[in-house]
């Protein structure tokens, strides 16, 4: 990858086993410094990929940081989210995935995966102890190194910008990680995100 003025240039060669991908750049940014022309493309972009998803930047809540790819368009993006949360009686740093997608014609060519790849960076710089999702289709982060936990998980219930209960449930196998550091993780302990779920 190649940074220019705060630009990552997607220009990865094909010998050294990664796609190439033209044309495409990555923005990175604090999400209260995201410009305002920018929110429309992230509206639709998250509409078009989730069924369901409001009519709005962000599900729940906003997260801190996004990496917005664009084609000329917005194509891709992905949010991520610094938080303390508690594994059973240990208090873990954890970075958590948010909203990972890819517009249809521009999938299969290594923009989910080279985003994961920068969150991670991201979650590295920020000493996290690990990064944190919840997937139904977890192929892409299976090859990057996620592993799916059964930890019963504690979080505060949101709807449609109101705070409900404090709740605690499994997820199946929706719930992975990947450690960052050398904390070791209780698949048994109670995981408490200390807020909403992403």
């Amino acid at each position: 990858m190649l940074v220019v003025a705060g630009r990552v240039f997607l220009a990865e060669t094909a010998e050294r086993g990664r796609p190439v991908i033209q044309n495409c750049s990555i923005s990175v940014y604090e999400e209260g410094l995201i410009p305002q022309d920018e929110i429309p493309g992230i509206i639709g972009l998250l509409g078009e990929c989730f069924e369901g998803y409001p009519d709005r930047s962000f599900y729940k809540q906003l997260p801190h940081r996004r990496w917005l790819v664009h084609d000329g368009d917005l194509v891709a993006l992905v949010g991520a989210d610094l938080r303390h949360m508690r594994l059973g009686d240990q208090g873990l740093r954890v970075t958590g995935i948010i909203d990972l997608c890819v517009r249809e014609s521009h999938r299969s060519r290594g923009i989910a995966g080279t985003l994961v790849r920068s969150v991670e960076d991201f979650a590295t710089a920020a000493r996290s102890d690990a990064i944190i999702l919840f997937a139904d289709d977890q192929r892409l982060y299976r090859k990057l190194g996620f592993v799916s936990v059964q930890n019963p998980v504690r979080l505060l219930r949101l709807a449609e910008n109101r705070s409900f209960d404090v709740v605690s449930r499994r997820y199946g196998d929706s719930l992975m990680i990947k450690s960052l550091s050398s904390v070791s993780w209780d698949s048994e302990a109670e995981l408490d995100l200390l807020g909403y779920l992403y």
